[in-house]
This record gives structure tokens, C-alpha cells and sequence, in this order.
């Protein structure tokens, strides 16, 4: 268990992200608990693979793959290793030192170990691999990523690689996780030719010769959880300590030529930092601020004095992101320079125009290329002198004077170059301090990485966590998608067992589960900000996270940089309850009812039914929550139940279909359903408003419906026996109405059909049939002639009509006779019309007889109308019309019909009409009798063409008024013509006496009579020519 001093020290310390520096921890001798490494770490600069055959290489990919077609090529600065001149911090007395130098001379005797940590992302077929140096003598065959290598050897190494922990083991990778090799005798190689990198192949299996296949992460992997996946270095010498520092605190001041905002803006902690050439009206400076010492006290001088004389060589490491852009002045190298600073006194506040400043070009520690197209380019520059100086000023001016050593940098480039802020990671402080400590202190630090053992403690409870020796492990189950649980873990260095010298060894941690088959979604990645616990202990409080939908046994692996050990993790992912339900599917309402319920001990009840392998209850997997999908159903409550069944009541409102549903509480997918449908019962009453109609009569027919839940919806259809009458939809008062007027004359058996609302679960109902007799509709029959008054063969037009009698309604069909008893002509209707002739005088009566059809009774009607002779016209002519005394003249008279003088005719027809009757009666017949002064003179037959002709021997001198006289016969009246002024003059054998002058007068005056009747005769004539 650790002590709560030493929990609150480690929290504030580099958990805060301050820099736990290893000597410095001497501080915490009273805790006991606190072990670090003594490595220096090596930075990545660039990382490549190479892809067989055609040795195709990648240098920008975020993951490397090595197996028998591929290989990952791998260098390493080693400018962080002590070399030459190196500050030293000298301590004359508890209130004074002075900063001096010293030589030290790296070769490959100081190199007591050296690691190289892979980051195994995953892990495609076991098996090992082999790691040599791969160099160009005299020069540099990997000078960046952006090309592949091109060296003439490759040297060193061991096949297999061996294990970094026991040295001359093969080291076998099996799983994902931190993987320590071996590499001591190639990093001393590397002293003498420091251009050389690694070169990482998969190496045979010296039992059946087969090759691994792995995928290693890389220097441009992204980083997560605050833990870089890229390859590492870590060196051990042998005079000499080594451990990392966090950046306590960044910012970033800029300004822009575009906008004056930027330069009052804040950037504290920004990422990533900018750095940009003021050459342009812009520019940008970062500031890093260097760790201060950490202790129990604030006092620089307190910590200094403890640890005594000693040189320190410091290392800041960045990385830039993207390709670095040219420089602003032409024919310039792009870089970064680096000046020594002043911390800020307000770092967070600080703008471009207030709170800093810029410092001057003797502040410039040194500068770093930034080469063209390469990508996520590692930055590293010597920071020891300002910050031993730095160590000396605070040592000198007070007991409660701080550090205040901060790094400033600018680039000479016109767009900004940014580099990656995460402080820790991909930007730190390596430092490494000269001589080691003496050996009672040795306590915190693992001498050469192999003075303590290694071990695992482990346990739920974060203030007293057993540790386990020589391995850690446990056994953990959880059904599928169910959440395993947490377990914190603490990495420990130390004599195990053996409470004296047990100390925790920070670092990060990396967890491996299976990528395929079962396994969980524990988070992999365990940065150092998480080693503390949420209950305030320390260590790293893991959640093995979820497991996947895979039933079967795996392993998990926690391992930590720079270590073999592991931390094995038996997990076994259980299969999950398997739920069905069962019950009726089908229930029915009756009417009236508002609910139906079903009770547990019911003939047929609902039940759940759990098959479940799992004997134990291991979680909350088998409590089950019942749902349905019409919200005002009564479920019920939560129910537990294992490997079994169970029986439980329902309450169903409301009809329909729907869908019950069981839900694990624990795991949601894990559900069962039965679509169970409710019908709800109806019932439907007709009332028909007569049992007895005629055709056309207004017939209602009512039907009302009733149901069971809720009201009824939809509509009512109405038939009579299997024929629709229509369809009606329901009112707000579940009534249906639908009124008829055309149901066919017979009996009918009506019904009223609820359709119901299938979807609903509203069943449909049918009404009991009524009766209905529909008998035909009485008529009236009206027949009209036209024209009223007529004579022998004119025609006449009986115009009929059929209306129903009330109630009834409709237009009757069928035919219609109208006779006199003798002539017949016929109607079809809805023809309303047909032509009869007056066959003889007096009245003409007709009847007209509507014979009826299915839906309308028979009916008659009766009208009248006068019939009289024709009134006829005669004409009469002789031939010659001039005779004289002794000529043999020819009387001519003709009959015709008269059309001027009958009035009834003339209103009737029209004269072409009238012309087509005249030529349709019979040719006028009977005699003429002819006259002279009114004095009979003869009588003739009228022929065929209605003419009588009478030829008389001669008629005396003199006028003569001739007159034809009709008979008349059945069809035309009797007639008289007009006088025939006829003038017979004196025969030639006639002598003429001798007149006077007044015998001569009376002559010319006869004469011109004479001529004026024989005009007006001519005239007469022309007239009847007309008229005909």
C-alpha cells in the first residue's frame, strides 16, 4: 500500500507533467516507492519500409510491416548521449556554485546497455525477428525518409533477436505489445560510424523454420491516449543517468501583415506551436518552458545542494509537422533558430505586444535544417548551457528563488512552420546527468536496467494493490457485450519478494487483445497522465473494457517500453442468454369491453423462456424489461430469470396488432418478440325506414355499429343479397346512412356489412337482413293533337306522355299505341311522338295505351280533334279565246285543293307542306257542270287529272259569261270558278250594216271593253297558276 505523502509527491510531480528528473528524486527517500530507468532516450528521425520484390519503399507510411516480404529500416539521433564539453553545475557552498564544463569522451566502453522497443501494433503469425545495422562507411546511406536507404552493408545483430531483458535469449513475438531487444553491441558499433540504422527483418523460426508477421507502429503513427507508437532507443551508460522531462507549460505569440488582431491574441498551450520569419510584416516565436526541479520543497537550492556537483547535458526534442516550407529570403536554408529565455512571469497572458521579450542574438543556442520534402521532421537542439546557467543563478540569488530557463524559437521560413505540441511525446526534454549517484540512492534508479527484478501488482482496490512474483496475471469472464471489469495496475521495480527495496517504476503501459475472434474493447493505448487512479491512488485503473460479440477464451497483455515483463490477462467472453416468448397471438375483444386481460396461471399465459448456458448470474444480463408497442398496454415489471421459464399477465387497451418485446437490462441487444394481434369485436343493426315501396320511392336505410375498446371507424357497405347499394362511411355517432331510390320492383333482402379496420384489429360484423317489397309505380298517360281541327288526309301528330304517380319516381321506358280503332301508329320511348291521317269527316278520337314496363304500371290517355272535307278551287278556261260566231269552242275546268282560303291549313303548314298534302290526297272527282249566263250548257266527268272538258258547237255573237260548277265528292267540297268573260265577235259570212258616226263610237267603245276584260281575265289566270 503506498503512503498518502508519496501518492500527493507523484501526483504533483509528473503527473502534472513536471519532469520527475531521476537524481532529483532523492527527494522522495522517505517514500521508498518510485523507480526509474536510467536509459537515454534515443529520438526517432526517420523510419522506412521496404517492400520485396521490387524493393518498393515507403517512407511515410503509419505502420510498418515486417514479415518475409517486407522490412522496416529504422534510425536513431544519438545526439542526446553526453559528448565533448559538457556544463557542469559546481556547489561551493549551501548559498553559492558556478558553472563550468567538463570533457567527456563517449565511446563505445561507456555503452553499458541499449534497447530497441518496438510498439507491435498487431501481430498476423507468430514468430521472430533479426536486427542488424545496415551503414555506408564514410557517409550517411539513410540521410532522409523521403528517399529509400541506399547502403553497401549490413552488419551485426543476432537471428533471432534477443530479448533486451536476458540478453543472449531469443526473444519470440506472439502478441501484440512492447517488445526490448538487445541492440548494446550495435549501438557501440554505432560510435564509431554514427550514420548507421537499424535494419528490422522477420528471422526464421529455429524450430520449423517459418517467418513471422507483424505490423510495428511508426514515427508518423498517430498518437493516442498520449503514447507514441513509433520505435525507440533507449541507451544506458555506464557513468552516467538518463531519464525524460515534460514540458510544464507552452505558448505561442504571432502577429499577421493581414491582421492586426493576431499580435493581441492569445496562444497559451497552442498545438501546434508556429514559428514564422518576421520578414514579411508577420511572424512567430514559441516558448517552451523547462521543467524546474521537483521535491517536497519549492527550493531549487535545497535540491541542487543535495545532489551536489554534477554536469548535465539537456536535449529538447520537437517534431514539425507536413513538409517544411522554403525561407523567406532567397538562396536560405529554411531553419529553426533557438534562443535561450526567461520564463514570462504570466505565460498564459502573453501576446505578440505584450509580456515577452524578444530575446537577441547572443541568447541563440543553435539552430535546426528543415530539408524539403520530408514530412513530421524530428528537431533537436543542446539546451544544457542556459539551463545548468539557469540551475546557477536560482542556486545563488535565494533560498526560494525558482528556475526561469525557458526555450524561445523562430523560423526563417515565410509561411509558418508548426510543430507538434504534446508535450512528453513528441516534444520533450532528454536530459542526462554526469556522474552517477552514490549507491545508497540506488534504490530509485535500476543500475544498468538489471539490478531489481520486475513485477506486476495488481488488484481493484488502488490503495492496496498486491504485487505477485516472478508474473502477474488473472482470470476474468463476461458475457458477450457485456463490460468486464476494472483492475488497477502498477508496473514495480525491486527485490520481490521483499518489502525493502519495492519501488513503482513509471512508465507508460500498452495493453494487446486479440484484433480477430473473441476479444474486448479495452483501450490499448496508457499514457503517463494516466497513471492516477480515480479514487486518487496511482497506478493505471483499467477498464478491460467490452466484450465483443465472440464467445470463446483469449489473453490480454499489459506491457510497458523498455521491459519484457507482462501482465497476462485471462479473459473469456461467455455466450449471453438466449430469451423467446410465448402466449397467445390472437386475442379477441368482445363488444363493450374496453380492455382484455390475460392472467399468469391462464389455460394459455404469456411466459418467457431464457435458454442460458451460464449457470451463475454474472451480471444483470438475465433481469428483463418487457415493452410493447402500443404504450398504454400494462407490461410487466422487471423480471429476473436464468435457464428457465416464467409465466406473466398482460393487459391489452386498445385493439390492433402489436409487438411484445424482452429486453436483457443488461445487454440491449439481446431481445425477444411476439407480435400478438388484438381484435376487437363488432356488432351491426339496420333499420330500414319502410318494409313496402313503389319504384322511385325514397327508401332510408340506417345502420348502426358497435364495438368493443374504442369507438368504430370506416364504413358500411349495404347490399341487397350479394348486390352493393353503396358504401358509407361512419358518422361521429357510429351511424351509417344510405338512401335509395332505384331498387328494381320484387322483394329484397337487405344487409348492412361493417367492414372493420384490418390493419386496426376492428373485426368486421353483418346486420341481420330486412325485408323490403318494391312494387312497380303507378303512370299517367297525356296524349295532345296537333293540329286540334283537320281535314280528310291531313296528318295529324299525337304527342304522348308517361309520368309516374307520386311516391313513385323515374322515367318509365317501353312503348306506347295510339289508335282510332282503325289506324295505329306506335311510340318507343323516350320518343314522344307519332304522325295518324284523318281517314273521314267529323271527330277523330284516339287513345293512346302505355303498355308499362318492370318498374311502371300500364296507363292510357285520350283527345280529340275535327275533321272536315277539303275546300277545293275550280278553274275554268276555252279554247280559242277569241271565237267568233260559228267556231266550235272547248270549255276546260280543273279541281284542285284550296290553299289560299283555308285558314286551319295555312296556320299548320307551311306552303311546301301544304303542296306535299295536296299531292298525297286522291285527284279530285264527280262532274263540272258548265254554264252560260247561268244557264246550264252542259255537264262533264273530271278525269284521272281532276279535268272535265265540255266542246260546244259555237256560240252566238255577243259576250258570254261562262261559269264551271263542282260536285264535289268524300274528300272536296263543292266549288263554283269565276265568270269567264268570253266575247264571240261576228262571223265573215255576216254582213256588216252601215253605221253613223255613232254606230262607230259604240263599235271602238265595245272594243275597248272587250280588251279590258280579256286583260283581266289574263291577269285572274296568272293568279291561279300561283297559287298552285
Amino acid at each position: 500500500m503506498l503512503p498518502r505523502p508519496c501518492l500527493d509527491l507523484i501526483q504533483r510531480t509528473y503527473l502534472t507533467r513536471w519532469a520527475l528528473v531521476a537524481p532529483f528524486a532523492l527527494a522522495l527517500s522517505g517514500c521508498y516507492n518510485v523507480g526509474l530507468p536510467m536509459w537515454v532516450d534515443a529520438p526517432l528521425v526517420a523510419d522506412g519500409q521496404i517492400t520485396t520484390p521490387g524493393n518498393q519503399y515507403d517512407g511515410w507510411s503509419q505502420e510498418l510491416a515486417v514479415n518475409a516480404d517486407s522490412n522496416a529500416e529504422l534510425k536513431f539521433s544519438l545526439a542526446t548521449l553526453p559528448s565533448g564539453a559538457v556544463p557542469q553545475i559546481v556547489v561551493d557552498s549551501n548559498t553559492a556554485s558556478h558553472l563550468d564544463a567538463i570533457q567527456y569522451q563517449l565511446d563505445a566502453s561507456k555503452i553499458a546497455s541499449a534497447r530497441l522497443v518496438l510498439l507491435v501494433d498487431d501481430v498476423i503469425a507468430p514468430g521472430y525477428l533479426s536486427i542488424q545495422a545496415r551503414h555506408t562507411t564514410g557517409s550517411d546511406c539513410y540521410p532522409s525518409e523521403s528517399t529509400a536507404p541506399a547502403c553497401a552493408s549490413t552488419t551485426g545483430g543476432t537471428a533471432p533477436a534477443n530479448d533486451a531483458d536476458q540478453p543472449g535469449t531469443p526473444l519470440r513475438i506472439a502478441h501484440g505489445g512492447f517488445f526490448s531487444f538487445d541492440v548494446t553491441n550495435l549501438v557501440k558499433q554505432r560510435i564509431a560510424d554514427p550514420a548507421a540504422h537499424f535494419v528490422v527483418r522477420a528471422t526464421a523460426d529455429p524450430s520449423d523454420g517459418s517467418r513471422g508477421s507483424f505490423v510495428i507502429g511508426s514515427k508518423e503513427s498517430p498518437v493516442t491516449q498520449q503514447l507514441a507508437h513509433g520505435a525507440r532507443l533507449y541507451i544506458t551508460l555506464t557513468d552516467a543517468m538518463g531519464y525524460n522531462s515534460a514540458i510544464p507549460s507552452t505558448s505561442n505569440v504571432r502577429r499577421s501583415s493581414t491582421n492586426a488582431s493576431v499580435a493581441d491574441t492569445r496562444y497559451y498551450g497552442a498545438n501546434p506551436l508556429w514559428l514564422q520569419s518576421m520578414l514579411a510584416g508577420d511572424g512567430a516565436f514559441a516558448f517552451l518552458i523547462a521543467p524546474k526541479l521537483p521535491s517536497l520543497s519549492s527550493s531549487t537550492r535545497s535540491v541542487t545542494a543535495m545532489i551536489g556537483t554534477s554536469a548535465i547535458k539537456q536535449t529538447l526534442i520537437t517534431q514539425a509537422l507536413g513538409e517544411a516550407p522554403p525561407a523567406a529570403a532567397p538562396a536560405t536554408t529554411a531553419q529553426v533558430d533557438w534562443f535561450s529565455a526567461n520564463k514570462p512571469e504570466y505565460i498564459s497572458t502573453i501576446t505578440w505586444n505584450q509580456g515577452w521579450s524578444q530575446p537577441g542574438a547572443t541568447q541563440l543556442m543553435g539552430s535546426s535544417p528543415l530539408r524539403s520534402g520530408v514530412t513530421s521532421q524530428v528537431l533537436t537542439v543542446d539546451t544544457s548551457q542556459g539551463y545548468a546557467a539557469d540551475i546557477v543563478r536560482a542556486y545563488n540569488l535565494s533560498d526560494t528563488e525558482e528556475q526561469k530557463f525557458a526555450v524561445a524559437a523562430i523560423s526563417n521560413t515565410l509561411e509558418p512552420v508548426k510543430i507538434d505540441n504534446q508535450p512528453g511525446i513528441t516534444t520533450r526534454f532528454v536530459n542526462v546527468t554526469i556522474p552517477r549517484k552514490p549507491s545508497q540512492f540506488a534504490v530509485f534508479f535500476d543500475t544498468d536496467d538489471s539490478a531489481y527484478s520486475h513485477a506486476w501488482c495488481a488488484g481493484s482496490d488502488p490503495y492496496n494493490t498486491p504485487c505477485v512474483y516472478p508474473s502477474a496475471s488473472f482470470t476474468f469472464k463476461a458475457r458477450m457485450g457485456q463490460s468486464y471489469p476494472y483492475v488497477n495496475i502498477v508496473p514495480y521495480v525491486g527485490d520481490i519478494p521483499g518489502a525493502t527495496t519495492r519501488a513503482m517504476f513509471l512508465s507508460e503501459m500498452h495493453v494487446d487483445v486479440p484484433r480477430r475472434g473473441p476479444s474486448t474493447s479495452l483501450q490499448r493505448d496508457w499514457g503517463l497522465d494516466e497513471f492516477k487512479t480515480p479514487q486518487g491512488g496511482v497506478g493505471y485503473y483499467l477498464s478491460l473494457g467490452t466484450a465483443n460479440r465472440e464467445v470463446g477464451s483469449f489473453t490480454g497483455h499489459a506491457s510497458i517500453p523498455g521491459h519484457n515483463g507482462r501482465f497476462t490477462l485471462h479473459l473469456e467472453n461467455l455466450p449471453l442468454p438466449a430469451p423467446t416468448l410465448g402466449g397467445p397471438q390472437t386475442l379477441q375483444t368482445p363488444v363493450g369491453a374496453s380492455s382484455i386481460s390475460v392472467a399468469a396461471n391462464a389455460a394459455l399465459p404469456f411466459s418467457l423462456n431464457v435458454n442460458d448456458a451460464i449457470v451463475n448470474t454474472l451480471d444483470n444480463t438475465t433481469d428483463w424489461q418487457f415493452s410493447s408497442s402500443v404504450a398504454a398496454d400494462t407490461v410487466p415489471a422487471q423480471l429476473t430469470q436464468g435457464n428457465g421459464h416464467q409465466s406473466f399477465a398482460m393487459t391489452f387497451t386498445g385493439p390492433g396488432p402489436r409487438t411484445l418485446t424482452v429486453r436483457s437490462v443488461g445487454d440491449s441487444s439481446v431481445a425477444a418478440s411476439l407480435q400478438v394481434i388484438v381484435q376487437a369485436l363488432t356488432g351491426t343493426q339496420l333499420a330500414v325506414s319502410k318494409a313496402q315501396s313503389v319504384f322511385g320511392e325514397s327508401v332510408e336505410l340506417t345502420a348502426t355499429v358497435v364495438g368493443a375498446m374504442q369507438p368504430p371507424v370506416g364504413q358500411v357497405e349495404f347490399r341487397d343479397g350479394a348486390t352493393s347499394l353503396g358504401t358509407v362511411a361512419l358518422d361521429t355517432s357510429q351511424t351509417a346512412r344510405l338512401t335509395l331510390t332505384n331498387l328494381p320492383v320484387g322483394n329484397h333482402s337487405i344487409t348492412a356489412i361493417y367492414g372493420g379496420m384490418a390493419a386496426s384489429g376492428v373485426q368486421p360484423s353483418e346486420s341481420t337482413p330486412a325485408s323490403l317489397q318494391v312494387a312497380r309505380a303507378q303512370t299517367v298517360t297525356t296524349l295532345q293533337l296537333s293540329p286540334a281541327q283537320l281535314t280528310i288526309g291531313q296528318p295529324v301528330t299525337a304527342t304522348v306522355g308517361v309520368t309516374p304517380t307520386a311516391p313513385g319516381a323515374g322515367t318509365p321506358t317501353g312503348s306506347i299505341t295510339v289508335s282510332d280503332g282503325t289506324a295505329t301508329c306506335s311510340i318507343s320511348l323516350p320518343a314522344s311522338s307519332c304522325p295518324l291521317t284523318a281517314s273521314a269527316s267529323g271527330t277523330l278520337s284516339l287513345t293512346a295505351q302505355y303498355a308499362g314496363d318492370a318498374s311502371f304500371a300500364p296507363s292510357t290517355g285520350q283527345a280529340s280533334a275535327g275533321v272536315g272535307v277539303n275546300a277545293s278551287a275550280v278553274d275554268i278556261s276555252a279554247t280559242p279565246t277569241a271565237p267568233v260566231a260559228g267556231d266550235a269552242i272547248q270549255l276546260t275546268a280543273s279541281v284542285q285543293l284550296q290553299t289560299s282560303t283555308q285558314t286551319l291549313r295555312a296556320k299548320a303548314m307551311t306552303n311546301a307542306n301544304a303542296n306535299t298534302f295536296a299531292k298525297a290526297l286522291p285527284t279530285p272527282g264527280g262532274s263540272i257542270r258548265f254554264s252560260d249566263n247561268g244557264k246550264p250548257i252542259g255537264t262533264a266527268a273530271l278525269n284521272a287529272t281532276g279535268t272535265a272538258s265540255l266542246t260546244l258547237p259555237g256560240l252566238a255573237y255577243g259576250n258570254h259569261n261562262l261559269q264551271a260548277v263542282y260536285s264535289g265528292d268524300g274528300y272536296y267540297a263543292a266549288a263554283t270558278s269565276q265568270a269567264l268573260k268570253l266575247s264571240v265577235g261576228a262571223g265573215v259570212a255576216t254582213p256588216v250594216p252601215a253605221t253613223s258616226w255613232v254606230s262607230m263610237l259604240a263599235l271602238i267603245f265595245g272594243l275597248g271593253c272587250a280588251g279590258a276584260l280579256l286583260h283581266q281575265r289574263t291577269q285572274r289566270r296568272a293568279r291561279r297558276s300561283e297559287s298552285r
